[in-house]
């Protein structure tokens, strides 16, 4: 029989606890002292299957038994968990639940449930706003079911640290990566330093920025020379580097702005 609870609860595990809670008159009589709690049952044989390679976080939940007391003592008892199974497929498990006391067997019963597969992510510890920048001790790590984390979930601490939000995110919940912005280091209506380079040729103009925008950012940019609108990558709170085609919104044809075609107006 394999063992999954070590001895004598109330004593190592803490699984058992005193039930603390005294009876009145008209009240029932309260229950055994010493108490297998469901939530025991569940984190036990969790860890079970996590350490039979069914994934690196499992969490199991018992559908056998409905009470959140599985089974109440006046006495410290020992509780086995034996023949546990699992169905990879169906996410199933079942086992043999055996409790005795001193050496002799008192109770036993089949135990089943299913299994989910977790894994670790960061949230937030308490809500942030637009604007704020998260550090690391604004991050804490939970476990979630892995069937609830889709491709743009937030999965890496790293990916948090630094940015701030695009609007107000609260704590403790799953955060997906379009939430998240650099910080502005550039702000609408700032003037900015706009080069364009290639193998060829160097130009260097000035602009007016027309969004916020952080490092890296892609933002758009009115020529202040030609007023031709252009994506420009931000390489610091004064520089952008641009590229010469226009914006779709944004741009003009020569006829309406014939400096277009200067060599300094892209």
């Amino acid at each position: 029989m394999k063992r999954f609870f070590t001895a004598f609860f109330g004593a190592s595990m803490v699984l058992f606890m005193p039930h603390m809670a005294g009876a009145r008159p008209q009240e029932k009589a309260p229950l055994p002292p010493y108490q297998l709690m469901l939530q025991d049952v569940e984190e036990t044989v969790g860890k079970a299957l996590a350490e039979d390679n069914v994934a690196e976080i499992v969490k199991a939940h018992v559908l056998s038994e409905r009470k959140h007391i599985v089974y109440a003592a006046h006495h410290p008892v020992e509780v086995e968990l034996a023949q546990l199974t699992h169905d990879t497929n169906k996410r199933t498990w079942t086992a043999s639940m055996v409790i005795t006391h001193q050496g002799k067997v008192v109770t036993a019963r089949p135990l089943s449930g299913r299994f989910e597969e977790q894994k670790m992510i960061p949230v937030l510890v308490e809500r942030i706003h637009h604007g704020d920048i998260i550090a690391p001790d604004n991050i804490r790590m939970i476990a979630v079911s892995t069937n609830k984390i889709r491709h743009d979930v937030v999965t890496d601490a790293a990916q948090l640290e630094g940015k701030t939000s695009r609007s107000t995110i609260a704590g403790g919940r799953i955060i997906r990566g379009n939430e998240l912005v650099n910080p502005a280091v550039i702000r609408k209506g700032a003037a900015v330093s706009m080069t364009y380079n290639t193998p060829t040729m160097h130009i260097s103009t000035v602009g007016e920025a027309l969004e916020d925008g952080g490092m890296g950012d892609m933002i758009r940019v009115r020529n202040s020379t030609s007023s031709m609108v252009v994506r420009a990558k931000i390489l610091s709170p004064t520089e952008v580097s641009a590229s010469l085609a226009p914006t779709h919104s944004d741009a003009v044809t020569p006829s309406q702005n014939p400096t277009l075609h200067s060599s300094s107006g892209y």
